[in-house]
């Protein structure tokens, strides 16, 4: 371990894979929009806020479907896998998973990625 970096192999690997989940920005954007509402939201939410950040961005080659795909089918499962969000597909909600311990460490990431 490098000085001044204390904690167990386990907790680097939980490191590794919050920094995976926080690789693709639109799981970066999810984050931070769970965070910014604090609640649960739905996915037509999510697509509807990421549809409009990606077009300001823009990319205006991006569909609302494209982005609905793509957050049901690869993302939000891979977030949730990774334990940070809860991911009802039956009723097509997220949320912030409860007693995430590294909460703050990710909500901190997200935000300061969330624009790039």
């Amino acid at each position: 371990m490098y000085e001044g970096i204390q904690g167990s192999q386990q907790d680097g690997h939980r490191i590794d894979e919050l920094y995976e989940v926080l690789a693709h920005r639109r799981r970066r954007f999810v984050l931070y929009e769970l965070y910014e509402r604090d609640s649960h939201v739905s996915v037509s939410e999510l697509v509807d806020a990421l549809f409009a950040w990606e077009h300001r961005a823009g990319d205006e080659q991006t569909t609302r479907e494209s982005i609905r795909a793509s957050l049901v089918r690869s993302h939000l499962p891979r977030m949730e896998r990774a334990g940070i969000v809860n991911y009802d597909a039956e009723a097509n909600t997220v949320s912030l998973a409860p007693g995430e311990s590294q909460t703050k460490q990710i909500r901190d990431l997200a935000i300061s990625h969330a624009r790039r």
